[in-house]
């Protein structure tokens, strides 16, 4: 066995497929001799492969399903038996590769999760959930927002009972409004809010407990074992540095300690062991992450078992690009010799797996001429030096845009199955680019000119050691619509290129979340917007997914009611609407402004009319500031910091690293630089919005407030001048002064709008 600190996993690249999805790679369960373990994987080409490895990491494949039409879209085992999606059809083979079932279960939508317990089969897809008995359909759930993960059990009081319904089975899926529900036959039993939308879950059947990931790279663990009908939260880990998206769960007794270790892939490629440790007297479940690494690109799945080594286990990836990597335990050898003859194994190895690498290259490159030639000569393209024109783009690339904890920048991810050589933008709105690793960023400013919209032109370059991927984080202007358009080039001859466009949000730092997170107790100053009109619930409804991020995509009857919240300056806003009516209370002017003119806009393009009153609370823009400045005041101190510590080095290298002369205040920054370093450098890209936001706040407070002071050079001036020195109390008094704040409690009052 394996202490927690010992633990050293050796990576090793086993094989490459085709880039498919999430969810379409198994591990065999062991037979009753300790052997290696079988995998079986689906691929975008729609074959199904089960194959074992061996000792020169070599496939042998054991059988391989024939090619479909659609791409695999998901996979599972039941004890040795493959079933696996594609398109709507879910087929079914046996160990030996034999198919035995197969029928369509007429799904209109993508099935991304299926469980099956034989006669039992139940699927998944974007939002809803359908129930089989072998091939008949026993019903659905239609969620009311998009379905991101599901798992599937027996109830506990049920698992001794040789005979089992359907009603002795449960559901769980994760959604993406924040709610985890179980589902019982086709009807949800129990809702669960979580901090972030989920992203994964996966079902420990050893301990009856199910652990979910989030997109905000949170962990948490439902125990199930307790009711039948309720599920409780065990475990709730949202780490102090920020992380990535989970996106791949599984667990396993890596260390050999007789306990599961819960394993964990992240979107930007980190692979982590976390060990679950009991702590306080409450028997609070606590993870502690006991090794981590890196394969750069989104982890589609993990897996583990006796896979490389039939005595050691091994942690599996499958990225996004397709390649599949173990990570083997390996167990610190005692003594010089034993040392010695390991580092010289290790060497003959890395030899021999360089040698293989280079065969391997020279192989592909002589297939990659003949796909030249062939390609060529069907574009009679056979001249010496004749360009070669690609007819179509075979590479998988996907985009994702997040918002950022507690910071107003935004982050595109863009990944690709094959190594890019670079990506432009495109943007109808002016996007301010921050300083992201593993990508170059080349901007040009662009004014609207012939018709066109861009205003942000910039090429991105992948700078990491793999290039299938590349992100960069930028902050907008509150109140600008708008779409993203990326151009994808790829790197290998002949080379292709996709377009894909992104949305941007009105709102894009307001996020959903449950009405279970907000704290009733607590009563901030909300103003009010009342909107009345010819419009309908559902015509609100789609004005709404363009507004704000997290709206659920399908418009549900019996949700009247929706909460956000602001994830850099956490103003909260609750949405009420329906037919003709609708009602926006929020302690953010400049949001409640902005959604006045977006929803004005949509009601016109629909030639609707519609009527706006508006009721600002008499404290709204002295609460506005107070939560403005803190913010302020960190940026200032980081800034101020900085340049301290920099005469401070200064000083020391002129007095010979005297360090006596320098207060203990600064004695701690110059021991500490690279935390001064790192909060500067957190700080740093607030100041633009920052900025921003306070010029955008006075003109909403002049268009809102009677008797308000217009925008004068000096009033901007002020404004942009208090992100530079001053702490709280300072920033706060500055601020009161220049907003008049003693004058806007007697003036403010209901504020009627014309109409649309």
């Amino acid at each position: 066995m394996l202490d927690d600190q010992e633990i050293n996993l050796e990576c090793r690249d086993v094989t490459s497929v085709s880039s498919s999805a999430p969810r379409c790679l198994a591990v065999f369960p062991s037979g009753k001799k300790k052997a290696k373990q079988r995998l079986a994987i689906g691929e975008k080409k729609g074959i199904v492969s089960v194959f074992s490895l061996n000792r020169k990491m070599e496939r042998t494949v054991a059988f391989q399903t024939p090619r479909q039409r659609r791409p695999i879209s998901c996979l599972t085992l039941y004890a040795d038996q493959v079933f696996f999606v594609y398109g709507s059809v879910l087929e079914a083979y046996s160990k030996k590769g034999k198919s035995f079932f197969s029928f369509d279960t007429n799904v209109t939508e993508e099935i991304h999760s299926v469980f099956v317990a034989t006669p039992f089969i139940i699927t998944c897809g974007s939002f809803m959930v359908t129930a089989f008995r072998e091939s008949k359909e026993l019903g659905f759930y239609m969620s009311p927002d998009r379905i991101n993960a599901m798992v599937a059990f027996v109830a506990t009081s049920s698992l001794r009972r040789s005979e089992l319904d359907f009603e002795d089975y449960r559901c769980i899926i994760g959604c993406n409004d924040r709610v985890i529900r179980m589902l019982r036959g086709h009807k949800p039993l129990e809702e669960i809010s979580c901090e972030a939308p989920i992203s994964a879950m996966y079902m420990s059947e050893g301990q009856r407990v199910v652990y979910f990931g989030t997109d905000a790279g949170s962990l948490g663990c439902l125990d199930l074992q307790r009711s039948d009908f309720t599920v409780t939260r065990t475990l709730s880990y949202i780490p102090s540095n920020r992380q990535s998206a989970v996106t791949a769960l599984a667990v396993y007794d890596i260390n050999g300690d007789k306990a599961e270790e819960l394993l964990v892939g992240r979107q930007d490629g980190s692979v982590q062991v976390y060990c679950i440790k009991q702590s306080g007297d409450k028997g609070e479940a606590k993870p502690i992450c006991i090794w981590s690494r890196s394969v750069d690109e989104r982890i589609l799945t993990i897996v583990a078992g006796l896979i490389t080594n039939a005595q050691r286990p091994d942690v599996l990836v499958h990225s996004f690009s397709g390649k599949i990597t173990a990570f083997r335990v390996e167990e610190m050898e005692q003594g010089a010799e034993e040392d010695a003859e390991a580092l010289g194994a290790g060497q003959e190895g890395e030899e021999r797996q360089a040698e293989d690498v280079q065969e391997e290259i020279d192989e592909l490159k002589r297939l990659i001429e003949e796909k030249k030639q062939q390609l060529a000569t069907r574009a009679g393209a056979t001249k010496d030096k004749a360009p070669i024109l690609a007819v179509s783009s075979t590479f998988t690339a996907k985009l994702a845009l997040s918002q950022q904890t507690d910071s107003p920048a935004l982050l595109l991810v863009v990944e690709s199955d094959t190594i890019l050589s670079c990506v432009t933008l495109q943007s109808e709105v002016e996007l301010h680019f921050l300083e992201t690793p593993g990508t170059d960023v080349i901007m040009q400013e662009s004014n609207s000119c012939s018709g066109m919209r861009t205003r942000t032109i910039a090429i991105l370059h992948p700078t990491g050691l793999q290039r299938c991927s590349c992100s960069v984080r930028f902050w907008v202007k509150d109140g600008q619509p708008g779409a993203l358009k990326l151009t994808l080039l790829s790197a290998p001859v002949p080379r292709t290129a996709q377009v894909k466009v992104v949305a941007l949000k009105v709102l894009p730092l307001f996020a959903r979340v449950g009405g279970d997170n907000v704290d009733s107790a607590e009563t901030p100053t909300h103003s009010t917007l009342q909107v009345e009109g010819s419009f309908t619930a559902r015509d609100m409804h789609s004005w709404l997914y363009t507004l704000l991020q997290g709206t659920p995509e399908l418009y549900q009857p019996n949700l009247v009611e929706l909460h956000y919240d602001n994830v850099f300056l956490h103003s909260a806003l609750v949405v009420t609407y329906g037919d003709g009516k609708a009602t926006f209370s929020t302690d953010s002017l400049v949001a409640l402004a902005i959604i006045k003119r977006a929803i004005s806009s949509c009601a016109s393009e629909r030639s609707l009319t519609v009527g706006c009153s508006m009721h600002v609370h008499s404290d709204a823009i002295r609460y506005e500031l107070e939560r403005l400045a803190p913010h302020i005041a960190s940026h200032n101190k980081a800034s101020r910091n900085a340049r301290i510590l920099e005469a401070l080095q200064e000083l020391r290298s002129d007095h010979n690293e005297d360090t006596g002369i320098f207060s203990e205040e600064h004695q701690r920054l110059l021991d500490d630089p690279e935390e001064v370093a790192k909060q500067h450098a957190q700080v740093m890209h607030m100041s633009g919005y920052l900025r921003n936001y306070l010029l955008h706040l006075y003109e909403t407070a002049v268009d809102l407030v009677p008797r308000m002071p217009k925008m004068t050079p000096t009033v901007r001036e002020a404004l942009l001048g208090l992100c530079g020195c001053g702490d709280v109390a300072s920033v706060m008094v500055d601020l009161e002064r220049i907003f008049g704040c003693s004058g806007i409690h007697k003036t403010a009052e209901e504020l009627p709008a014309p109409n649309a």
